[in-house]
């Protein structure tokens, strides 16, 4: 199926975008993921009371990946004593952070800046961790990540940090397990959107089984490229 195929072009794609990002090459870039499905949409609307315009993309940005990098991946990680570094394979995970949660927490209005924050909540491949994505939008805007770390903290203990005025019943009072299978799909991911699916119902979108959209065959070729021009730069430094 043509989500499969667009679900793994997305993650290869993000890393390509993260590594840009760290590298310094994609200053001032917003690149949208994809979108926030309709259903999603209800979702966030009803744990946060606000309104979502009609389609509502989900995007990372330059300053907000450079950030992750900086603060959390690797050696760079800042708060060893709570979190463990990010490596490659959990930027990929962001995908499926967002794409299928197992738990999201509206995190309320920031009130210096005035942007609303949601976070996002997926177990690690580390058995005891959390990959959590702080995503954040402006009124009528796209929703942005804002930040991602793996945590070793309970989730609850973490929430309630991000945000004190929060009771644990709003937050996590139930398994991640059970939160997980009320929360729906999120995203479409970006492969499968293009100028034809604008007034398409997110089935047909979902359920394309034909050749692969534009989008997703030039997500492809960026990311090929980039892949080989990284490859080639190894080699070079390789030569005596």
């Amino acid at each position: 199926m043509q989500e499969v195929k667009s679900t793994q072009a997305l993650k290869e794609y993000l890393l390509v975008l993260f590594d840009g990002a760290k590298k310094g090459e994609m200053d001032g870039c917003t690149v949208p993921l994809g979108r926030l499905t309709e259903d999603g949409k209800r979702y966030l609307a009803n744990i946060s009371g606000l309104g979502f315009k009609a389609f509502t993309d989900i995007a990372v940005n330059a300053s907000e990946l450079r950030h992750i990098y900086n603060e959390h991946y690797g050696d760079n990680e800042k708060d060893k004593g709570n979190n463990i570094p990010l490596t490659d394979e959990d930027i990929i995970n962001m995908v499926d952070v967002i794409s299928k949660p197992e738990s999201i927490v509206f995190l309320g209005k920031n009130p210096i800046n005035g942007v609303n924050n949601f976070a996002f909540l997926k177990r690690a491949t580390v058995e005891g961790t959390y990959n959590l994505l702080e995503i954040y939008g402006k009124a009528g805007g796209c929703l942005t990540a804002k930040t991602f770390y793996k945590t070793k903290k309970g989730i609850n203990r973490r929430i309630m940090e991000l945000n004190p005025q929060l009771s644990t019943s709003k937050t996590t009072g139930e398994s991640l397990s059970s939160a997980a299978r009320k929360i729906p799909r999120m995203l479409i991911p970006l492969p499968l959107l293009g100028k034809d699916t604008t007034e398409a119902s997110e089935n047909q979108i979902l359920e394309q089984k034909n050749e692969p959209t534009p989008m997703l065959e030039k997500i492809m070729k960026t990311t090929a490229a980039k892949q080989d021009s990284n490859n080639n730069n190894h080699n070079n430094t390789l030569k005596p």
